[in-house]
């Protein structure tokens, strides 16, 4: 469920950065060449051309990668959100105090990758849900460099031991 549902017939999608190729000549918030993302969602991003007002845009530096760029806006923000708004979560301290631990699925989306790194950065542990793949290790490694604290597939957690790990005394 989306909190905002643009009028149909309408283009598609929140997450998207673009190039500025023009500007008005009253426009003194962007410039030709500056990578854009939107300020709010529901302005159809999934376009190859689109006109739009400076104000409905922020610009992002250039020198991220293209789709870093284009997820800024939602994927992070998304993260954080999870991470602040439900519960207050304890960082832990090594060999003094565990701290809080989220167990997420789809851990490596672009919203799980930042989960697991805004929770690193927290001091906060992640338990990472990931499908089974070939190359799950690649995977696992790269989560981990992220800073994943466990990465485990959907297989793993549906056997029954797993269900004593996550018993609550």
């Amino acid at each position: 469920t989306y909190a905002i549902l643009p009028n149909l017939p309408a283009v598609g999608g929140n997450e998207g950065v673009g190039q500025v190729i023009e500007v008005g000549i009253e426009v003194k918030t962007i410039k030709v060449g500056d990578w854009v993302i939107p300020r709010d969602a529901g302005l159809g991003m999934w376009q190859t051309a689109v006109v739009l007002s400076a104000d409905d845009l922020v610009t992002v530096p250039s020198d991220i990668p293209v789709l870093s760029a284009a997820t800024l806006g939602v994927n992070p923000c998304t993260a954080l959100r999870m991470l602040s708004d439900f519960e207050d979560l304890k960082p832990g301290y090594f060999k003094f105090h565990l701290g809080d631990t989220v167990i997420q699925n789809a851990a490596n989306s672009a919203v799980g990758q930042a989960v697991i790194q805004i929770a690193a950065a927290k001091g906060v542990q992640t338990v990472n849900v990931v499908r089974d793949r070939p190359n799950l290790q690649k995977l696992t490694d790269g989560l981990k460099a992220m800073g994943a604290t466990c990465v485990i597939t959907e297989e793993t957690l549906r056997r029954p031991e797993m269900k004593e790990i996550f018993k609550n005394d």
